[in-house]
C-alpha cells in the first residue's frame, strides 16, 4: 500500500513556509512605519516686536536747537534730509519759581512766553501762571506759514542746563549786575485752519493757585515748581523741526520748533501734578 501523506507532505510543508513569508512580508511596512519618527511641528517665528522711537526731552530739544542754530549759522538754507524729530513725541518740564515767587505789587514781568509765580496781595496764595507769547504778531523767527492761524510760543528758559529742576542758587560774582539771557530756543504751538479750536487759549493763562491750609503760613517751596509740556513735533513744511533767525555773527540764534501740544501740567519741584489741561 502506498502512503499518500509521504508525497504530500513536502508540498504542505512549502505551502505553509509560503504563507508564512508572505504574512512576514505583508507585516513589514507597518512596523518599518510606525518606527518612523513624526514630522518636526513647523515652527512659526514670533514676530518682531513694533520698535516706537523714545519721547522726547529737554535735552534732545537744546541739542536739536544747537545743530540747527550752526546750521542757520553756516548759511546751510537747503535742509540736509528729512528731520528725524518730526513727528516724534515730547514731553518737556519748565521749571520756574526758582527765586521764590515775584511780589504782588511787582509790575507785570512783560516776559509772554514764560510761567511765573506770584504772591497773592493777602500773602495766603501764590498763583501759577503760563501766558502764551502771540507769534502770529510778531515771531521770533521771521514769517510763519499763513496756514496757521494761531501761533503760542513758549520758551525753554535756560538752555545751558538740561536738568528739568531749577538750578542752585550761588553767590554772585562781584561786579556790574548780569541782566538775565534773552531765551533763545522756543515751542511755537501751531493751530491751522481745519484744526479744533477746543484747543486756544486766545490770550488765557493756564493758572493754578496754591492756598495755605488753615491758620499755617504758606511758605514757597526751595525748589519752585514746574510747567509740564506735551505733544508731537510736526514741524514746518519744509519738513524741518526747527527754524532759526540771528541778529548778527556774534548773536546767539534764536531757534523755535513747531509743535502741537496735548496735555498741559503743573506740578511741584518732585513732580506731582497739581492741575492740568488736555487741550486737544
Amino acid at each position: 500500500m502506498v502512503d499518500r501523506n509521504v508525497n504530500a507532505r513536502p508540498a504542505f510543508v512549502a505551502l505553509a513556509l509560503g504563507a508564512i513569508l508572505a504574512l512576514n512580508a505583508c507585516d513589514r511596512p507597518a512596523e518599518k512605519a510606525q518606527n518612523v519618527p513624526p514630522p518636526a511641528p513647523q515652527v512659526v517665528p514670533a514676530p518682531l516686536p513694533t520698535l516706537t522711537a523714545p519721547t522726547l526731552g529737554r535735552l534732545d530739544f537744546i541739542q536739536a536747537k544747537a545743530r540747527a542754530a550752526d546750521r542757520q549759522s553756516a548759511g546751510l538754507t537747503t535742509p540736509a534730509g528729512p528731520d528725524a524729530l518730526v513727528g516724534r513725541s515730547f514731553s518737556i518740564v519748565l521749571p520756574f519759581g526758582c527765586s521764590g515767587p515775584l511780589p504782588a505789587e511787582a509790575p507785570a514781568s512783560g516776559r509772554p512766553g514764560r510761567p511765573e509765580a506770584r504772591w497773592a496781595a493777602d500773602g495766603r496764595a501764590i498763583t501759577l501762571s503760563l501766558t502764551a507769547a502771540d507769534w502770529v504778531a510778531a515771531s521770533p523767527v521771521g514769517d510763519m506759514p499763513e496756514a496757521w492761524e494761531a501761533i503760542d510760543g513758549v520758551w525753554i528758559e535756560r538752555p545751558w542746563i538740561t536738568r528739568d529742576t531749577c538750578p542752585v542758587r550761588s553767590e554772585p560774582v562781584a561786579g556790574p549786575a548780569s541782566l538775565p539771557e534773552p531765551p533763545s530756543v522756543g515751542l511755537a504751538v501751531v493751530f491751522g485752519a481745519e484744526d479744533s479750536r477746543l484747543g486756544r487759549r486766545n490770550g488765557r493763562p493756564y493758572l493754578h493757585t496754591v492756598r495755605a491750609e488753615g491758620e499755617a503760613i504758606l511758605i514757597p517751596p526751595p525748589a519752585g515748581w514746574r510747567v509740564r509740556l506735551e505733544g508731537r513735533v510736526v514741524g514746518y513744511p519744509d519738513g524741518q523741526a526747527f527754524h532759526c533767525r540771528s541778529g548778527g555773527i556774534d548773536t546767539r540764534p534764536v531757534c523755535v520748533a513747531a509743535v502741537q501740544l496735548d496735555r498741559v501740567a503743573f506740578e511741584d519741584a518732585a513732580g506731582v501734578i497739581l492741575s492740568e489741561w488736555r487741550p486737544g
